[in-house]
């Protein structure tokens, strides 16, 4: 477990036990969802075996969100478990020099942003959960008996799963295990930590503004509006982005802030239609 650091920053201060606790929840609703990632994604408090690390061939060279990857590999390699006695007592000082994490968020809410409007939207749980659940009971059924059952999730969830290529590993998922638990490991193999929050943010609305824009309390009403009219128009193309950068999970996190920059700069130069 972890505890930030006080700053003596008020805003900071308050701001990092609501951050805290959005990664806290997010964790426990991805656990109760029955996904393996269900954990946080913070440096300081990760520690393995040399085997483990070995195994996976180390810490992965990136810019930023290298604890994720390489807690993801772990889960691909072995069970990654978390202690809840609070051990760790990381910082909490706004930094600017990195695109993600506490720092980064710290930064951001010296710059007006709320902890709270990172929170992903309930339903995306649900549809997560249901998900897990319908591949448990379709070891052995074919493509189109799957996406008849997952369809009924919400009717783009199935455009989400086909466009993370659903259709051209789900044989070869079948075919290369030889039993129903190996079955449900090669899957979680391939939908990943990364495919995991690609889902939160984007499943249900896939190729087009995300919904956690919609419910933003950082969105005035104007900008809400404009929600409708922006991928109509061609301004910004989140589908676009959201394949552009799928390797990338600073990029997929960052595609809300990026949004919600370009929202800000037109909302008050674009004529609302109706």
């Amino acid at each position: 477990g972890f505890k930030h650091r006080k700053t003596n920053i008020k805003i900071i201060d308050s701001e990092i036990q609501i951050y805290e606790n959005f990664l806290k929840d997010t964790a426990k609703k991805l656990k109760n969802a029955g996904s393996p990632y269900s954990y946080v994604s913070m440096g300081s408090t990760m520690v393995c075996t040399v085997e483990a690390y070995y195994a996976v061939g180390g810490m992965p060279k990136k810019k930023a969100t290298e604890d994720f990857y390489f807690l993801q590999a772990l889960s691909k390699f072995c069970t990654v478990e978390s202690i809840n006695e609070e051990l760790i007592f990381p910082s909490s000082r706004p930094i600017s020099r990195v695109h993600l994490g506490t720092g980064f968020r710290m930064k951001q809410v010296q710059n007006g942003l709320r902890i709270s409007s990172l929170y992903f939207d309930e339903n995306a749980f649900e549809y997560l959960a249901q998900w897990i659940a319908i591949v448990k009971n379709c070891w052995d059924l074919n493509i189109t008996s799957l996406l008849s059952k997952t369809n009924k999730i919400h009717p783009q969830f199935n455009t989400f799963i086909k466009e993370e290529g659903i259709s051209n590993v789900w044989k070869k998922l079948q075919q290369n295990s030889k039993s129903h638990q190996q079955f449900i490991n090669q899957f979680h193999r391939w939908f990943d930590g990364l495919k995991t929050i690609k889902l939160l943010f984007v499943g249900i609305t896939y190729g087009v503004i995300p919904l956690v824009f919609k419910q933003s309390s950082q969105l005035t009403k104007k900008q809400r509006s404009l929600i409708k009219l922006v991928d109509k128009k061609g301004v910004i193309d989140i589908k676009h982005l959201c394949k552009k950068y799928s390797s990338e999970i600073v990029a997929i996190f960052s595609i809300i802030e990026e949004t919600l920059v370009f929202l800000k700069k037109v909302s008050d130069n674009v004529p609302i239609q109706k």
